[in-house]
């Protein structure tokens, strides 16, 4: 296990929505001849591995840092059997990019549309076949609104112990995993000067706890119910907290802060009262915010998506175009304003 110095306690930070964050870290081990280097890669991870097919190894290992929050994606030549621990006082997630026959989960078969959960309570139990590439996240429990109080830790082990499945198979939430985790890598690989901003790194943690939020409510259903009159309260202190913050890129982890709401219990109130999701609802003020930044013409397409946390560029074109029928380059030149990018 390796450490890592430069990271915040749960004491100083209580929510990745902060006034100053560290720049995204990217650290590449690249065709290594020994297993154990790679497993060895895993900040904060105890992980043995043992290779069992014959052949020379060939593995690599990319180890990106958001803040507090780890995504590590592996390329394993050989068939590897996987054990130890996860990262403590943490939750990780993980999904297969590729392979060529299904891996074997705590027993079971895991594949392309599979996804595989573990926490500081379950022991990593994992057989891959050779020529298996994967993607994981993990992300500390005092990060999540949820847990972000006194005994946060408390109610996450409750959460993620040994009596919940440690995997799930649902395969448009493994795709999204998947995209989502190899988009942020080779974003921050090629454009790393995107991610300085502290609101795109807000808004990126945020989605991030959005992937995991979406496993537990898969793996963990509730039924939740709220009154007309107690989603209105919700809504309207949501509502007010936007208001009150007009030149700040507002993240759901804010929302559920504002309002003492769960992420599961904000998205039940916005689509009983305002009738889409508050990611929906925020994504919409934010281009808008962009869009006449963009019309004064004083900034660049990619400071202005910056300053409003977008941080993959050619999505946000897209979703600039679909919202408003012209791309963000066009905004600008009719505000006379020169563009960096064509998007």
């Amino acid at each position: 296990m390796k450490t890592k110095d430069a990271h915040p306690s749960s004491s100083s930070i209580i929510l990745p929505i902060v006034d100053t964050i560290a720049s995204p870290e990217i650290r590449n081990i690249i065709d290594v001849n020994d297993p154990d280097e790679i497993a060895q890669g895993f900040t904060y991870w105890q992980a043995r591995y043992e290779q069992l097919s014959k052949g020379k190894f060939i593995g690599s290992i990319t180890e990106c840092w958001i803040n507090d929050v780890q995504i590590v994606e592996e390329s394993l030549s050989q068939q590897i059997f996987m054990t130890g621990s996860a990262r403590p006082h943490a939750v990780s997630i993980g999904v297969l990019s590729s392979f060529s026959e299904p891996a074997i989960w705590h027993g079971q078969a895991f594949g392309h549309h599979h996804i595989a959960c573990m926490s500081q309570q379950e022991e990593l139990e994992l057989n891959v076949p050779g020529g298996t590439r994967m993607t994981s996240i993990t992300i500390p429990f005092y990060i999540f609104p949820e847990f972000a109080q006194q005994d946060g830790a408390e109610g996450a082990q409750q959460l993620f112990n040994g009596q919940h499945a440690s995997f799930l198979y649902h395969p448009a939430l493994a795709q999204d995993i998947r995209i989502k985790l190899q988009q942020i890598i080779g974003e921050i690989s090629r454009f790393p000067q995107h991610f300085k901003s502290v609101d795109v790194q807000r808004l990126l943690i945020s989605e991030l706890i959005g992937l995991v939020d979406a496993y537990i409510s898969l793996a963990h259903p509730k039924v939740f119910s709220a009154s007309t009159e107690k989603a209105r309260r919700v809504v309207k202190t949501a509502h007010a907290f936007i208001e009150s913050h007009p030149d700040t890129a507002v993240s759901i982890v804010d929302l559920c802060k504002v309002t003492f709401t769960s992420r599961r219990t904000l998205q039940y109130c916005f689509e009983k009262i305002v009738g889409i999701s508050p990611h929906a609802y925020l994504k919409m003020i934010r281009l808008n915010a962009v869009k006449r930044l963009l019309a004064k013409g004083s900034v660049t397409v990619s400071e202005a998506a910056a300053n409003w946390g977008f941080w993959h560029l050619s999505q946000f074109a897209n979703d600039y175009k679909k919202a408003f029928g012209v791309l963000p380059s066009d905004t600008l030149k009719n505000g006379n304003g020169m563009t960096d990018l064509y998007i």
